[in-house]
C-alpha cells in the first residue's frame, strides 16, 4: 500500500514511480514541442521531432525505465 496512488482501478499507472515517470516524459515532450511550436510543419521537422522523441524514449529503455514504447505522431 505504500507506493500506490489513489487510482481506484488496477492499472499500470496505479504506482507512484510509474506515474512520476509518465509525468516526466510528458513534461519533456511538451518542453521539446514548445521549441518547434511555430515552425513550418514540414516533413523534415516532423522527422526530426519524431527522431528526437524516439531517442529520448530509447534512452529510457536502455536505462531500464521502460520495457518498450510506441510513439505515434499523427
Amino acid at each position: 500500500m505504500g507506493q500506490k496512488t489513489l487510482l481506484s482501478i488496477n492499472s499500470a499507472l496505479d504506482r507512484i514511480n510509474v506515474r512520476l515517470l509518465m509525468n516526466n516524459i510528458k513534461k519533456w515532450i511538451e518542453n521539446y514541442g514548445a521549441t518547434v511550436l511555430f515552425s513550418a510543419n514540414t516533413s523534415t521537422l516532423r522527422s526530426i521531432f519524431s527522431s528526437n522523441v524516439e531517442n529520448y524514449l530509447g534512452n529510457l529503455v536502455k536505462m531500464n525505465g521502460l520495457y518498450d514504447f510506441r510513439f505515434i505522431m499523427d
